[in-house]
């Protein structure tokens, strides 16, 4: 995926992106099952590092010069 995040989950077609941390995976997988369920595709991203993946994303747009 991308620096400081990596996909748990990934849908055939996503309607939404999920991401959490920490004690708050489980919960997001759960609520990736419910939308299923409701007939919405999630994908589920785990979040490792905040900052790695807030620069990489900023870098991605140009609005850094820290490497994407």
């Amino acid at each position: 995926m991308t620096a400081g995040a990596y996909r748990l989950r990934q849908h055939e077609k996503p309607m939404v992106t999920l991401a959490a941390m920490g004690a708050l995976v489980p919960e997001a997988l759960a609520a990736a099952d419910r939308l299923a369920t409701l007939g919405h595709g999630a994908d589920v991203v785990c979040v490792t590092s905040p900052d790695l993946l807030f620069r990489t994303l900023q870098a991605r747009r140009g609005l850094s010069q820290d490497p994407a």
